[in-house]
């Protein structure tokens, strides 16, 4: 499975009108000035793919409420055979034996209690289907087991941060 495209929301300098990232090149480049999102971009992405808790100074705006929760979206294409089969992708394909996309939402949010949680929900027949029973464990599983690694890679800050002979880059 490939990422075909992630959209974002309400994190960090990102604000409300989201942004849509089409990942439908083999390369993507993220180009732009200092300040304009780059690194909120992939450590947004960071978040979504390592099932944890988003900080609430990470929201934009500090706005952790429901109506200001983060959404980060995520779409895959390219589903093998056995990606089609999982447990979790399966139910929740329009189309399961065909070469469909699966979308999958995570939204973050400060419950009225106080504490932060987050909802899961995927794209079916034009229309959200939230939280399944069972599905946080299984959709944060997805992309922490072997089968999937992440490598997130910050930004430099000063060039003597990798030239420095005595530390490992």
């Amino acid at each position: 499975m490939k990422i075909k495209e992630a959209i974002i929301k309400n994190f960090k300098c990102i604000g409300n009108e989201g942004i849509k990232i089409d990942f439908t090149s083999d390369i993507t480049i993220l180009v732009g000035e200092n300040n304009a999102g780059k690194s909120s971009i992939l450590e947004a992405l960071k978040f979504f793919f390592s099932g944890k808790n988003i900080p609430e100074d990470f929201f934009h705006k500090m706005k952790s409420d429901r109506e200001n929760a983060i959404e980060i979206s995520v779409t895959f294409c390219d589903l093998t055979s056995d990606d089609r089969a999982n447990d979790v992708i399966r139910p929740n394909l329009a189309e399961p034996d065909s070469d469909c996309n699966w979308v999958l939402k995570k939204t973050y949010f400060r419950k009225e209690d106080g504490k932060m949680d987050r909802e899961y929900s995927c794209f079916v027949n034009d229309d959200w289907k939230i939280n399944p029973g069972g599905w946080r464990t299984n959709c944060d599983d997805l992309f922490t087991n072997e089968k999937m690694q992440v490598i997130f890679v910050p930004a430099v800050k000063e060039i003597n941060e990798e030239t420095s002979a005595g530390e490992k880059s």
